[in-house]
């Protein structure tokens, strides 16, 4: 097969180009366009910026010009523009960066005509999905939509309001068309199931997956941040924001015994965002900066050496698509500790690898906390339940998707 990525970025950490939006969405699809590019043709084209046309690993990163812009420009998409905003006013600043991408969406339709793909997959759900199922359709290619999490059904989730409306509109739509969709978490479906009163048979569960190997140390966490042998260390993957929910952590560990909160540390891995300000000075208030330590970015071929230098991970989000660091401190044996309502719970839970917090409160939290540096974890079981979660089992997954949708808009492939 060959198979059309539609992303509006992806993160490659040593690529200068391809590493100013780095978030667990740009990894991810870096990762599955990789994982399916091992057994099949994969074409990548973001529109995020400008960019040459390149290889990366077997995946063919497409050229995204200016020229190419001006080029396949088409005023048709120009009022595909007008009549969105219309229907879903945003701020002014926010309608140019949308107009971007619709003036961009001939460059796109050319790309499936040249490239006489098989399958295209979309990933996120934004302003344009619309508009990629109509290229699509016109092209008579199918499609799948991978939908990284939601974000209409959480405050936390800074998105204006009307494009908050236009995911659930879609999802109606989705529904009543039978566009077919994927989630990567049972507790999103879960959530658009109960939103929609009923279940669809195109909307799909594939969850995220990892590597599932240790990668080598090359940094002694412990002694860069002077942590003792003997300390408990969380380690709390993800930009700080306010959906991550970092605050929670520092506020729960400033309720332990004077005498545990010596010997406890927390490391938050992650760049700083909407919300970071609020932990930061947590922190320096409560003169806790020795044992709530900001790490800032970390590339993804060193998180190893985090998870090396942890006892477990903690993941707090008020939402959450999946959660990768859970399943990736698996392979390193580690417990995970989050709350009972993430999306991804259900997925990953194994009572040998996980404790689940039933109350979104400081004081359940701390209490959990403790009970999780108590209990004595086999990090071999551990590590033996992260091989469920492999990038070859998730991209075979995919594949497989791929060839019924297929199958059932042509026939066999």
């Amino acid at each position: 097969m060959k198979i059309l990525f539609l992303s509006q970025y992806i993160t490659i950490d040593e690529n200068r180009l391809f590493s100013r939006n780095r978030t667990g969405y740009g990894l991810m699809v870096k990762d599955i366009a990789i994982s399916v590019a091992k057994n099949e043709e994969v074409d990548l084209l973001t529109l995020s910026h400008f960019n040459p046309e390149m290889k990366y690993e077997k995946i063919l990163l497409l050229k995204h010009s200016q020229w190419d812009v001006i080029r396949y420009f088409n005023i048709k998409y120009l009022i595909c523009w007008l009549k969105f905003i219309y229907k879903y006013p945003v701020s002014f600043k926010r309608s140019l960066y949308l107009l971007y991408y619709y003036i961009s969406l001939g460059y796109t339709s050319h790309i499936m005509k040249k490239g006489k793909y098989d399958f295209v997959h979309i990933h996120g759900l934004g302003a344009i999905t619309n508009e990629y199922i109509e290229r699509c359709k016109y092209h008579t290619i199918p499609f799948l939509i991978t939908l990284h999490g939601l974000n209409g059904f959480s405050d936390s989730v800074m998105l204006e309001s009307s494009e908050k409306q236009y995911e659930k509109d879609f999802l109606r739509q989705a529904a009543e068309e039978k566009i077919s969709t994927n989630f990567i978490s049972s507790g999103d479906l879960q959530v658009v199931n109960e939103f929609l009163k009923k279940e669809c048979s195109n909307f799909y569960l594939i969850n995220n997956g990892c590597e599932i190997f240790e990668i080598p140390v090359l940094i002694d966490v412990r002694k860069k941040y002077n942590i003792s042998p003997n300390d408990y260390v969380y380690v709390c993957v993800g930009n700080v924001t306010v959906r991550k929910n970092q605050i929670q952590a520092c506020r729960a560990y400033n309720l332990f015994p004077s005498k545990i909160k010596e010997r406890v540390k927390i490391l938050f891995v992650g760049g700083l965002c909407n919300g970071s300000e609020e932990v930061i000075n947590y922190i320096n208030i409560n003169h806790l900066e020795s044992s709530l330590i900001i790490c800032g970015v970390v590339d993804k071929e060193r998180m190893g050496d985090y998870y090396q230098a942890a006892n477990a991970t903690i993941l707090l989000s008020v939402s959450e698509g999946f959660g990768l660091s859970i399943i990736e401190g698996f392979v390193y044996g580690l417990p995970n500790l989050t709350f009972y309502d993430l999306g991804a719970v259900n997925d990953v839970y194994d009572s040998d690898a996980m404790i689940v917090v039933e109350d979104r409160n400081d004081e359940a939290l701390a209490e959990a906390m403790l009970q999780m540096m108590k209990q004595n974890w086999d990090k071999e079981k551990i590590k033996r339940h992260s091989q469920k979660f492999s990038l070859e089992n998730m991209a075979g997954k995919y594949i497989d998707l791929y060839r019924k949708i297929i199958e059932e808009s042509h026939g066999p492939v």
